[in-house]
């Protein structure tokens, strides 16, 4: 998928009603939602608009929506805020503008992995073969891989 296809997937799943126009790209629909006063309505997943555009990387769509007062520190069904999403795929620009916005460094997802070590990793995961240790009930799970982020 793709970030235009998430934020059309969102809308629909809200009933939000997209103009033909706004079918044109990521920016339209992102000014629709902006509009419409609902950059905190969410996916299936429990995912707002932030996510998605924290998780393609979209600075121009993320900056928009916070503008917009999107919340930073929502959390999606998983326990991940935008942060963690940005922080899994490496997007240094987001991680910075979401960390100026106010989100939090001192949280955990609902797999327990804290967002400095998760970070920490993207930055590195040429270096690495694998992701970093979860602590899935109180237990170490050195290189577990099934962990979802």
């Amino acid at each position: 998928m793709d970030l235009k296809k998430e934020l059309l997937e969102l809308c629909a799943h809200n009933s939000l009603k997209i103009p033909e126009s706004a079918n044109n790209s990521e920016i339209d629909i992102c000014t629709h939602i902006i509009k419409l006063k609902a950059v905190n309505c969410y996916n299936k997943d429990g995912e707002t608009a932030l996510f998605i555009g924290a998780y393609y990387n979209n600075v121009t769509v993320c900056q928009n929506l916070i503008e917009s007062d999107a919340d930073v520190n929502l959390r999606s069904n998983n326990g991940n805020g935008p942060l963690h999403c940005a922080a899994r795929q490496g997007c240094t620009d987001i991680v910075n503008i979401l960390l100026m916005a106010g989100s939090r460094v001192n949280v955990q997802n609902k797999y327990n992995f804290i967002l400095l070590k998760l970070y920490a990793w993207s930055m590195n995961k040429a270096k690495c073969m694998s992701p970093p240790t979860a602590n899935v009930g109180g237990e170490q799970k050195p290189g577990s891989r099934k962990v979802i982020i």
